[in-house]
């Protein structure tokens, strides 16, 4: 009898704890190989809110094997993170073309430009692996116009 009450206790517990959340999708977009999404969480029981942004993409250095990359921005805790986003992009949207080799290492996503291309590598932080996507200069563009209309610019 005592296992039962407690298992009872448990499962009630568990359900109370469990919260009920609401996702919707504010906008989305698929430039190139990016699936491209800014969502909103909503906490129904305690009216929490959250948003997010979410970059995923196959990662270029598997052609035989599914592997998804994903770049993610908190924008509810901090939306710094993204203006710096959108400004290494349009800075190295600048460079495409130059024939020089430049590279942003940052907490969130890695951006390389190679003398012998002229593709952007788009890419996890180093401390996550080394998945990439690349992305014409049209695409990073386009990129940087969608985190506009979202209102990320500065």
């Amino acid at each position: 009898m005592k296992k039962h009450t407690i298992l009872l206790l448990i499962l009630i517990t568990s359900v109370c704890c469990n919260a009920q959340i609401k996702r919707l999708k504010l906008s989305e977009i698929k430039i190139g190989a990016i699936n491209c999404t800014y969502n909103k969480s909503i906490n129904i029981e305690s009216n929490d809110t959250s948003t997010f942004i979410y970059l995923g993409f196959q990662n270029n250095e598997y052609k035989s094997i599914t592997d998804i990359i994903s770049i993610y921005f908190d924008t509810s805790i901090d939306s710094v993170s993204v203006f710096k986003f959108v400004k290494d992009l349009k800075t190295a949207y600048n460079e495409i073309g130059n024939k020089s080799s430049l590279r942003w290492d940052k907490e969130d996503y890695t951006i390389i430009l190679y003398d012998f291309t002229d593709l952007l590598y788009l890419a996890e932080p180093r401390s996550k692996g080394k998945g990439y996507t690349q992305l014409t200069k049209k695409q990073v563009e386009n990129l940087v116009l969608w985190f506009e209309s979202i209102g990320f610019s500065k």
